[in-house]
């Protein structure tokens, strides 16, 4: 049952603590083989709360990064490693880092910077009826 038609889901507000992630976490869950998340950064704290649900799963991060290519994202993606497991708060940051390495190892996990691969798209949600997703590629 999706989180529209089950009235536990049922969310006060947009803003509501949790819900967003009790949507999300279900269509992970939902997920067969691969899953695509688009965020304007990463945190090893917001890896944790989904990894989970990643088990076996393909897992490709599109992320905007101030120096576009894919050196700078391999680098600020270990600098946002290195931060986490320095000043982070969650008890959890190291098993999630250490799942994070084995899941790139593996090949499981990719994070791509969207600007070098000149890709740009957005979501626009309208009411509770409507989802468009605008991608643009090649913006020449």
């Amino acid at each position: 049952m999706s989180p529209r038609q089950n009235p536990a889901f049922e969310r006060q507000s947009w803003f509501s603590s949790h819900k967003a992630l009790e949507y999300i976490t279900y269509y992970l869950e939902e997920a067969r083989q691969d899953i695509r998340i688009a965020s304007g950064f990463f945190t090893i704290r917001g890896w944790g709360l989904t990894r989970q649900y990643t088990t076996n799963k393909n897992t490709y991060l599109l992320v905007g990064l101030d120096e576009p290519g894919e050196v700078c994202a391999r680098q600020a993606l270990i600098a946002e490693i290195m931060r986490d497991l320095q000043t982070g708060l969650d008890r959890e940051r190291r098993q999630a880092v250490s799942d994070l390495i084995e899941k790139i190892q593996s090949h499981q996990f990719q994070m791509v910077d969207a600007r070098a691969t000149d890709h740009h798209a957005k979501l626009y949600i309208i009411d509770d009826q409507t989802a468009i997703i605008a991608v643009l590629h090649n913006r020449e």
